[in-house]
């Protein structure tokens, strides 16, 4: 294996390396819009359009979680004959700039029903709401399906109100690196009469 590696086949083993990094983090969350209806009938022709927003791992689970909410809020079941017409993945507009989420949710915990209002930091709508689901099953120990998203807002810093989240908002913020080991003090030499110290 290490002659098979080092030899012909390294420039592969390189390219696989540099594929690696270079790849996205990847997501278990995606951002879908769903449109839906009722079926048409006699009584009604034209039935209203359904839109809503979806966070869920992939289509399925998405139009789940669409006709769950659509039962609840306005009585429409897929049974009764209503329909699907459009189900497609919303994109990041600026994936590549820092930005202060809000995120309205209605979750099931071990004491009844509340309404919460959580505040994230990320580059992604999904990465936030993902950072929600993680925070929500930790301090709460409330499932996927116990926590319902309302809406999402981009609030500016002037409107956080979290102290977590307000501590990242200072202009002067710095990161002072406490402990640097300089380059090369741990490979000097193989035997050595003490052991090197990188606190010097």
């Amino acid at each position: 294996y290490q002659r098979r590696v080092h030899g012909g086949d390294r420039s592969i083993a390189m390219r696989g390396l540099r594929l690696r990094k270079t790849s996205k983090p990847k997501r278990w969350l995606h951002h879908y819009e769903i449109i839906g209806r009722r079926a048409p009938n006699t009584k009604d022709p034209k039935p209203k359009f359904y839109r809503m927003e979806v966070f869920a791992p992939n289509r399925v689970a998405a139009k789940s979680r669409f006709w769950y909410s659509l039962n609840k809020n306005e009585k429409v079941k897929k049974a009764h004959g209503a329909e699907v017409l459009r189900i497609k993945e919303i994109p990041e507009k600026a994936p590549r700039r820092i930005k202060n989420y809000a995120i309205f949710i209605r979750a099931l915990s071990k004491t009844g029903i509340c309404n919460m209002t959580k505040e994230y930091r990320d580059v992604t709508l999904v990465g936030a709401v993902e950072q929600m689901y993680t925070e929500m099953a930790s301090r709460h120990r409330a499932s996927f399906y116990d926590v319902q998203v309302i809406g999402t807002s981009v609030r500016k810093d002037a409107d956080v109100v979290r102290p977590s989240l307000r501590q990242f908002l200072d202009p002067k913020l710095k990161f002072p690196l406490l402990h640097r080991v300089r380059k090369g003090i741990m490979a000097r030499s193989v035997f050595a009469r003490h052991a090197p110290s990188t606190r010097a």
